[in-house]
């Protein structure tokens, strides 16, 4: 999946129609999330995107995460409180998915630590 296509997911969601005043800010956008999901995506090594149109290197469990997040951004960064509050609850719901899939996958879970 490229970064195009989480932005263009995440206008859809939004229902906003593409123009240059939201796509300058996609790239910075799409770099905030990428950083935020880094630790949950199991790649590694960081990479974060150069270009709207460079590859994400994301699981398919992360596809909705950086939909959502992105889509929180742009809508903040248009003013638009309402959706901005949605969107940023969707992504937060599902980064705390991602943070318990990847704890219990890699063995810390009710403080234990199998790399101890």
């Amino acid at each position: 999946m490229t970064g195009q296509d989480i932005y263009k997911k995440a206008l859809d969601s939004l229902g906003y129609t593409d123009d240059s005043a939201i796509q300058r800010k996609a790239l910075t956008v799409l770099t905030q999330i990428y950083d935020e999901l880094f630790d949950a995506s199991g790649e590694a090594e960081y990479s974060p995107p150069s270009s709207l149109g460079a590859e994400i290197k994301a699981k398919p469990r992360l596809t909705n995460a950086y939909i959502y997040g992105v889509a929180s951004r742009l809508a903040l960064g248009e003013g638009d409180g309402e959706q901005q509050q949605f969107f940023a609850a969707m992504y937060e719901k599902a980064k705390a998915r991602l943070t318990r899939i990847t704890t219990v996958k890699r063995g810390r879970w009710y403080g234990y630590d199998s790399d101890d």
